[in-house]
């Protein structure tokens, strides 16, 4: 895959993903707005749950991704042992439930509507490993696919059925269900080969390299139910929570690297390296700051009541966007890493590898982080403080934790691959951050910090608009790369014939 391909891949699931964050806040709001904040925070917690049950799903997509970019037609093969291990997983998940605390419990048919998301999000998982391999384009239409279903699901199961949370999970069921069916029928018929039971048994044989992989996910992700527990309420788990739905907007300008990772597989250079991490912060650095100020009108989209949360957002987003930088870095290094391509490879030397190392240090940092939030969590309830305190407190151990982590595996993969990092250019992005940030904060949405959804949306959305074209005016006015990328984009969309945009 060529540099320019690289890049409209990369660009087309970014817009792709933006469009799908639209159609996710209508869906947040529309859910939030009509669950009781309680009810909320049993949904998250159950997430949680389906989260650490879904880990054997990354088995098979860490090691379907690196087969199907080394070019084994190995499609099947994955999809059968997710099926398994899926149905294996939503057993589980039943038999857990029974074992809840009252509070937490749900009706029998909500738990069914979330065994069956559990079976879901497997195929989703695997699908998604296939097409980091083969056919990254895929990533932003599917996830555009799932939103819109999404939400059309919703609106006639949550707000015109008024089915509750039952409504809320079944949409996400059928959102997710039509979503691996445009993939899976999406991916290029010669990759998609036969099953092929001794592949299978070799992932599984190998399961604690992925397993160690997807634990920092998993590990991180305990903070959600520290909070339920030691608060014994779900009202900080729903502030927690939606501050970190909200921050993983920032994650999406990853997605403009979506290629390098089956671009090293394959043999990509260091170019590749340089211009992706350039093509990634031109979105994240504005990306972080707009969230961070415009944090409180932002929290008044999905209620009032989660205006305490908006403290904990600003956090997140900050260690959200170090969390980019990360990923990344992890990329960079699993897609240089060459240790199994060898036949007779030892569990010793994938231990070493970096395949393993850079999560291995994600996996310490995250259980620092739950260790000294489960103690300050602990410490404040003592004291008596406020739920809002408890979420606030859990955000900053985040972000004091991530950065240090962060910035030790980016050092890890200057060392695996001897790239240079576009200093001059991430300068000039935040130059135009810094414009975006003046217009922004000159225009600030007090009005937006209401109970009502009509004024909220009316104030944010032009602060937003008018921000982001600051953004790109000024950098379009000081890179001279933006401006050819810009051509380039014009070109290819509207042809050879179109008129040039006066790069030159």
């Amino acid at each position: 895959m060529s540099d320019q391909e690289s890049r409209y891949t990369g660009l087309t699931s970014f817009l792709a993903s933006l469009l799908s964050v639209g159609t996710g806040l209508v869906y947040s709001v529309m859910v939030t707005r009509r669950l009781a904040l309680t009810e909320y925070g049993v949904w998250q917690y159950y997430s949680v749950i389906i989260t650490l049950l879904s880990l054997p799903s990354s088995i098979i997509g860490f090691w379907l991704t690196r087969e199907l970019g080394r070019g084994n037609s190995v499609v099947h093969t994955g999809l059968s042992v997710s099926g398994l291990l899926s149905t294996l997983a939503s057993v589980t998940l039943v038999v857990v439930s029974f074992f809840q605390d009252p509070t937490l419990h749900v009706g029998l048919e909500v738990l069914l509507a979330l065994a069956l998301c559990l079976i879901l999000t497997y195929l989703s998982n695997s699908l998604d490993a296939t097409v980091s391999g083969v056919a990254p384009r895929l990533f932003g239409p599917g996830r555009l696919v799932l939103e819109v279903v999404k939400v059309s699901a919703g609106v006639v199961l949550v707000v015109l059925l008024r089915m509750g949370l039952l409504g809320a999970v079944l949409s996400i069921d059928i959102a997710f269900a039509l979503k691996c069916l445009y993939v899976y029928l999406a991916v290029p018929r010669n990759k998609v080969g036969t099953v092929e039971i001794s592949k299978g048994l070799l992932w599984l044989k190998r399961w604690w390299v992925p397993s160690i992989a997807a634990a920092p996910v998993l590990v991180s992700s305990m903070d959600l139910l520290v909070l339920t527990w030691l608060a014994d309420s779900t009202v900080p788990t729903a502030y927690l929570a939606l501050s970190k739905t909200v921050s993983a907007i920032v994650g999406f300008s990853g997605l403009m690297a979506i290629s390098l990772y089956p671009q090293l597989l394959g043999g990509g250079t260091r170019r590749n390296i340089e211009e992706s991490i350039r093509l990634v912060f031109i979105f994240a650095l504005p990306m972080t700051a707009g969230i961070v100020a415009l944090a409180l009108p932002i929290v008044h989209l999905f209620g009032s009541n989660y205006a305490p949360a908006a403290t904990a957002l600003q956090l997140l987003s900050l260690s959200a966007f170090f969390a980019v930088l990360r990923d990344l870095s992890v990329t960079i290094i699993l897609g240089t890493e060459q240790v199994d391509n060898k036949s007779d490879v030892s569990a010793a030397d994938l231990a070493r590898s970096g395949l393993v190392v850079p999560h291995a240090i994600e996996i310490v940092g995250y259980l620092l982080y739950i260790a000294i939030v489960t103690a300050a969590v602990s410490l404040i309830g003592m004291k008596g403080l406020s739920l809002e305190h408890l979420t606030t407190v859990t955000a900053l151990v985040n972000v004091l934790v991530t950065i240090p982590m962060s910035l030790l595996v980016w050092r890890l993969s200057k060392r695996s691959c001897q790239y240079r990092t576009p200093w001059g250019d991430i300068a000039k992005y935040a130059t135009a951050t810094v414009a975006m940030l003046a217009v922004v904060l000159a225009l600030y949405p007090s009005q937006a910090i209401s109970v009502s959804i009509s004024d909220v949306t009316s104030g944010l959305l032009p602060v937003v608009a008018v921000g982001g074209a600051v953004y790109f005016v000024v950098l379009f006015c000081i890179d001279r790369r933006v401006r050819e990328d810009a051509e380039e984009i014009y070109r290819h969309f509207f042809g050879q014939g179109g008129k040039s945009l006066g790069t030159r």
